[in-house]
């Protein structure tokens, strides 16, 4: 007793010359454990005053086990000597309980096997009681920096690695993904699995009133997922932070009232906000900056899916759309009376309706993608020569007369006009006809002393 007395007194010397500490680094929980009550209060205030620490204290593991159940702790300091549970054993405990929480064994038990066994069991650090009470506080202090910031190290890498992993994964189901609701719901959830976060949400942004409504969502506990989207309608904070994001363009955090912090990050599509993706963490520590960053990353991944998505279902309006129209017009055209066909840029035919088969007198496969120059009368391809030149430089054309040779070697005269369609950078696409058979009054229908183009 008499030793341990001294020991209190030379601490409490000690603290006089220690300085207050005056930094705004963010403070760190330390629970201190150790069954002497006046080492517990010497240590917190040598602590306190040499770093950003808040020391809590537990005077036997049994008791510090307890505390940690009700919220968590940076650090653990613990004596090795205790009644009901020595130091190791709690050391084991605490390691099966809260993996790579930095454990310092802190006691004047310095027996080699006892450092051994302490540093085989998973203590982080070992240091023993006794000597100059400052110059051993300061040393402890460096050792618990160690401790921490080699843990923070090592968390730090493995959520890199882990949000890469979502990167990927998302990219993957970006890339898989068919329609918004398989998109949304398969970036929840794989945020969750791979990314561990404790929920994720997508909601889209009302074009009227800019409202955030949650159509998607992924949680680690997840029970009844309309009770969820409910309760997220129901925080305020939380939307109006979603609101923000979506109106600035920029990631926003929100740390609500439960003590739990979110993220929330826009979806981009077309220059504009159509929607948040939203990750949950556990407890209120915020998002570190390399996290936040690679969060938003996601979602851009996300953003360019929802840009492949609504392309692909333009485009599948527009060929549904085009299928429809060509299936009118085929109707139409190919009922009409007024022959119709189209030629390319070079003059080929591309396709007829039936009305200018029977004009031509030959079947549909014997005109299509040969020149239409083939079937004109060989004194009237100059006028031909002429008509095509005026249609590609003015997209139209006056009507002009020229004589086709049938299929059974006959002349027919039209007349012929025209227009060409072109693409919005200029590209001539189709020139389109209408063929008229002249009056039969005064058309010429004498045969031609022509060998059918057919068989030459």
């Amino acid at each position: 007793m008499r030793m341990l007395a001294d020991s209190v007194s030379g601490l409490t010397m000690g603290l006089d010359g220690v300085p207050e500490w005056a930094g705004d680094s963010p403070s760190l929980t330390i629970l201190y454990v150790d069954d002497d009550p006046d080492l517990l209060t010497i240590g917190r205030r040598f602590l306190e005053r040499l770093g950003p620490y808040r020391v809590e204290s537990a005077q036997s593991a049994g008791e510090a086990l307890d505390r940690l159940r009700l919220s968590p702790v940076d650090l653990v300091l613990s004596d090795y000597q205790m009644p009901d549970m020595d130091g190791i054993t709690f050391l084991k405990e605490v390691r099966s309980q809260y993996g790579d929480l930095p454990f310092i064994l802190f006691t004047g038990r310095g027996r080699e096997e006892v450092v051994i066994e302490a540093l085989n069991s998973g203590a982080d650090f070992y240091l023993q009681k006794g000597g100059d009470p400052r110059s051993q506080f300061v040393e402890l202090d460096f050792t618990i920096r160690q401790a921490v910031t080699r843990r923070r190290a090592v968390q730090q890498a493995c959520s890199l690695d882990r949000l890469y992993a979502l990167l990927s994964r998302i990219n993957t189901v970006s890339l898989k993904a068919r329609t918004r609701d398989d998109l949304f719901l398969e970036c929840c959830r794989v945020a969750v699995e791979i990314g561990k976060f404790r929920l994720a949400w997508i909601g889209r942004v009302e074009d009227d009133s800019g409202a955030v409504i949650p159509v998607a969502l992924a949680s680690d506990d997840l029970v009844d997922l309309d009770r969820s989207l409910g309760m997220i309608r129901e925080e305020a904070g939380l939307l109006a932070t979603c609101r923000c994001a979506c109106a600035t363009g920029t990631p926003q955090v929100c740390c609500a009232a439960s003590q739990s912090c979110a993220g929330a990050f826009p979806l981009i599509v077309d220059g504009r906000s159509a929607g948040v993706f939203v990750v949950g963490l556990n407890g209120s520590v915020l998002f570190p900056d390399e996290e936040f960053s690679l969060l938003g990353r996601v979602a851009s991944e996300i953003s360019v899916a929802l840009e492949r998505l609504d392309r692909a279902s333009d485009q599948a309006r527009l060929q549904d759309a085009l299928a429809d129209w060509q299936l009118r017009f085929w109707l139409l055209a190919d009922n009409s009376p007024l022959a119709y066909l189209s030629l390319d840029s070079d003059g080929r035919v591309l396709e007829l309706n039936r009305a200018s088969t029977e004009l031509l007198g030959r079947a549909a496969a014997q005109v299509i993608d040969r020149p239409f120059m083939q079937f004109v009368s060989p004194n009237d391809r100059s006028h031909l020569s002429a008509f095509l030149p005026e249609l590609r430089s003015t997209g139209s054309l006056s009507t002009y007369r020229l004589r086709l040779v049938r299929g059974n070697l006959s002349a027919v005269e039209i007349e012929i006009t025209g227009e060409v369609s072109s693409s919005p950078d200029g590209r001539l696409l189709g020139i389109h006809c209408l063929l008229r058979p002249v009056d039969p009054a005064t058309a010429d229908e004498t045969t031609l002393p022509l060998v059918d183009s057919d068989r030459s």
